[in-house]
């Protein structure tokens, strides 16, 4: 509750007039948004990019990032809430077509919010591996995330991603 109020508090509030904020799912983040200060003018034209979707509950869930996005849209009027469908293979050209839109949105991220187990979080095999960091309590992985750590670590720049951004 402390890290999501000092999130929505004091580094949210610095981030006044980015065009696009990544937004990412949980309990943690839930309440990051219920704690984000109204607020018409700061974030008038700025994209709640959601970075994350789930095969269920990928709507109605009040821990989604879709639904996250959504509620920061309906606490900063004048923003725009971007939707990330789930996809796979059997998913229809326009469900593929939104997530690759959303997914260029969030690689033009100004800043990116969400949460992940950890730190030192040690695999089925007993051993601490960052990449373990992606995963959640029932032990299925955050792939974007995990993709976004590849990229970064193909361009030297893996120090950039903070584990516990929120948590």
């Amino acid at each position: 509750e402390f890290v999501s109020f000092l999130a929505a508090t004091q580094v949210l509030n610095n981030l006044a007039r980015q065009q696009i904020i990544g937004i990412g799912s949980g309990y943690t983040m839930y309440r990051f948004a219920e704690l984000s200060i109204p607020d018409i003018e700061s974030f008038k034209n700025t994209k709640w990019v959601p970075i994350m979707a789930y095969i269920t509950d990928n709507d109605a869930n009040i821990f989604s990032a879709n639904y996250i996005a959504l509620r920061m849209l309906h606490r900063h009027p004048g923003s725009e809430a971007l939707y990330l469908p789930y996809i796979n293979d059997s998913s229809s050209a326009e469900n593929k077509d939104a997530a690759e839109a959303v997914t260029r949105a969030a690689s033009e991220a100004n800043s990116v919010f969400f949460t992940v187990n950890g730190p030192n979080r040690k695999s089925r095999e007993d051993r601490i591996d960052v990449l373990n960091q992606f995963r959640a309590a029932d032990g299925t992985e955050f792939g974007y995330l995990r993709s976004i750590y590849d990229d970064l670590v193909k361009i030297g720049r893996e120090d950039e991603l903070i584990g516990e951004v929120l948590g």
